[in-house]
């Protein structure tokens, strides 16, 4: 991982909390729809939480442009239903990081 890519990390970590700090970054492999990344993040309190950031490859994206928006609100359905499934964090839709939309679970 480039340090480029620790700082795109790092700037998505305050979007989503400017308290929140960015303790380690981890790619994850085989994943074919979407690149997954698990961040290691502290919060506030002094607890530490791993995050799981998904970006769609360029082809899932062309075929579902809105694939990250469809994704988060579904599970933040899923989610307020009870199901057990992972808590969307955030969304970025507008690839402000990593010039591609991505969303942000708790891992």
């Amino acid at each position: 991982m480039s340090n480029a890519d620790y700082v795109e990390f790092q700037q998505l970590v305050k979007a989503i909390d400017p308290g929140m700090e960015l303790l380690h970054v981890q790619p994850l492999h085989g994943g074919l729809s979407a690149q997954a990344t698990a961040l290691d993040v502290a919060l506030r309190d002094g607890r530490q939480e791993k995050l799981l950031v998904r970006r769609p490859s360029a082809e899932a994206l062309q075929e579902y442009p809105d694939a990250c928006v469809n994704e988060f609100k579904l599970l933040t359905f899923l989610y307020a239903s009870g199901l057990k499934v992972p808590k969307p964090v955030y969304l970025d839709n507008s690839g402000n990081f990593f010039g591609t939309p991505n969303i942000t679970l708790a891992f």
